[in-house]
Order: structure tokens, then C-alpha cells, then sequence
């Protein structure tokens, strides 16, 4: 189970929505766990 977060709403802005800001420091942090998960899987 992975629990991956992008930090609270912006003034009540949720996902889906015009007003939501996508917080781009979170993508560093997502791509180096699915990058270390994938290399875990297949033994790399």
C-alpha cells in the first residue's frame, strides 16, 4: 500500500477541479519510488 500525497488544498481546491494547483515538487519524490519499486520488482 503506498500512500502517495501532493500536501493539503489550496484554499479548498481538491483534484478535478479549475482551482486545484498541482504542488511539482511532488513529482521528484514520485518518480524516485516508483523507480526504485520498479527496479525492486525486477531485480535490477
Amino acid at each position: 500500500f503506498v500512500w502517495l500525497g501532493n500536501g493539503p488544498a489550496v484554499d479548498g481546491a481538491l483534484h478535478h477541479n479549475t482551482g486545484y494547483d498541482f504542488n511539482d515538487q511532488a513529482i521528484e519524490t514520485g518518480v524516485a519510488f516508483w523507480t526504485e519499486a520498479a527496479h525492486r520488482a525486477l531485480s535490477v
